[in-house]
């Protein structure tokens, strides 16, 4: 019995690294890139199966498993659970980002909940015709509205700087720019909506959104429904077109409909250098939560 147990977890082991190795391979191809949304739960799964090799006496291999993913787990946690002192000034810039949901039924709970931390920058995407009449209730508070062709919306109650509203040439790369002022000066606000790796292609996707970051000179902030952990390939090379970084805890913002699948996939990228944090908000119709973010420069 305890051979067949340790046979068994070493077949389950070794399906997990394969599922890891491959998760790095996401520059190569997209499919790769998927898979790296679950390296963490992989991760935790290797964890788990070594500690059963180690308990049915596979020493040598249950050690090196167990070393291997606690090199891949404790960064994740330490991402999820300690982030940087940070005491917002009263001159912080507020963002409140969401992806509103196509099918949402009650676009009252967003505009209630909009109302109620009332950021002074919002990013939406899958906003619909429907859903942007029942934003027209809060016109008031946000006077100064960006859109292109596409579900991507941003709101703000900063004044735009001039000649700042950027769309980008194809309309369906889900992808828009508005330069607001704020107390530290001009600020990019890049609203995105990316597709699932593969097989949606947001590889090519992220390539064609590259050219359209470059172009916009000064400080960026990106937010954002990303399809992907902060890990992945197409995040670092958002991050280093837009000269930005993620910020806040690492949490769960899509809700899968199990405690066992937890997809951090909504992101927000504050200039290089800034700081900040973020906290998380009601589903409000929707199957992502709000993300709110405060941040400023040092």
């Amino acid at each position: 019995m305890l051979r067949r147990v340790r046979r068994v977890a070493m077949a389950l082991t070794l399906l997990c690294w394969v599922w890891i190795g491959l998760s790095y391979l996401g520059v190569l191809h997209p499919a790769a890139e998927s898979l790296s949304v679950l390296r963490f739960e992989a991760s935790l799964l290797a964890l788990a199966l070594s500690v059963v090799l180690l308990a049915t006496r596979a020493l040598w291999r249950g050690s090196l498993g167990a070393l291997a993913a606690l090199v891949i787990v404790i960064p994740i946690l330490l991402d999820m659970r300690i982030v940087p002192a940070w005491q917002a000034a009263a001159d912080a810039i507020s963002l409140y980002q969401k992806n509103v949901w196509l099918k949402n039924p009650s676009p009252e709970a967003l505009v209630a909940d909009l109302r109620e931390v009332s950021a002074d920058i919002v990013t939406l995407q899958e906003v619909t015709d429907e859903m942007a009449r029942a934003l027209d209730a809060i016109a008031g508070d946000y006077p100064h509205r960006h859109r292109c062709r596409g579900g991507v919306y941003i709101l703000t109650r900063l004044a735009p700087a001039e000649g700042g509203a950027r769309c980008p040439q194809d309309p369906w790369l889900n992808v828009i720019a508005l330069q607001v002022e704020t107390g530290a000066g001009p600020l990019w606000v890049v609203a995105l909506h990316l597709r699932w790796p593969w097989p949606y292609d947001q590889a090519a996707q992220v390539d064609r959104i590259l050219p359209f970051l470059a172009e916009l000179d000064g400080p960026v902030v990106v937010a954002g429904d990303f399809n992907m952990v902060p890990w992945g390939h197409s995040v670092q090379q958002i991050s280093a077109a837009a000269g930005a970084e993620r910020i806040g805890r690492l949490e769960r913002t899509f809700e899968f409909g199990t405690p066992l699948v937890r997809l951090r996939i909504d992101h927000v990228l504050a200039p290089r250098g800034w700081r900040g944090h973020t906290v998380l908000r009601p589903l409000a119709g929707s199957d992502h939560f709000g993300v709110v973010a405060r941040f400023g420069p040092p």
